[in-house]
């Protein structure tokens, strides 16, 4: 059994409505699922904002979560395996959530991969053994 595990992460996306809005959250990590808990705002004055939203995704809706780093950028990619759970969050495409981390959180965001690869190893297998 997995001890409690318990982190937030801090992040945005710029491609929400084809670049028309920058989505701008927190991602809660939970024993049993994720949740994202954002604010839609547009790109040109930033004036506009929505309500905040709550998208829990549990780790069986998840494929992988992984934590790419590059020269300039780095961000979490949630590869999901349900259409309806992408439908939900405003610039999701082709069954990948792009969330851009700021590099100050890397330690925060290499441990969150960790944890939710394993929680969806291990959620797995206890749907196997059922």
């Amino acid at each position: 059994m997995m001890q409690p595990f318990n982190k937030d992460l801090p992040f945005q996306t710029k491609d929400a409505y084809r670049g028309f809005a920058e989505v701008h959250g927190i991602l809660h990590v939970d024993r049993d699922e994720l949740v994202l808990e954002f604010q839609v705002q547009d790109s040109f004055i930033g004036a506009l904002k929505s309500a905040t939203k709550h998208l829990p995704i549990s780790y069986l809706d998840l494929v992988k979560l992984s934590y790419v780093r590059t020269w300039f950028k780095s961000y979490l990619e949630l590869k999901l395996r349900s259409v309806s759970v992408m439908s939900k969050f405003p610039g999701a495409k082709d069954g990948l959530i792009t969330l851009k981390i700021k590099r100050r959180y890397k330690v925060e965001a290499e441990d969150i991969e960790t944890y939710v690869n394993l929680r969806i190893a291990e959620m797995r297998l206890e749907q196997l053994e059922e």
